[in-house]
């Protein structure tokens, strides 16, 4: 169930801080946050 869930906001976070990547980590924290949804629901129903 962890495994399902979307990256972290830390990732951004430093990312901002550090001025690397922050576009890269702007985009994966969004399409993790959207994949997650039904992932984590599919994921319930089977371990139900």
């Amino acid at each position: 169930m962890i495994a399902a869930l979307p990256t972290a906001q830390n990732v951004f976070t430093y990312a901002v801080r550090y001025d690397r990547g922050v576009a890269l980590a702007r985009e994966s924290v969004l399409v993790t946050t959207i994949v997650s949804v039904p992932v984590v629901l599919l994921a319930a129903a089977l371990l139900a």
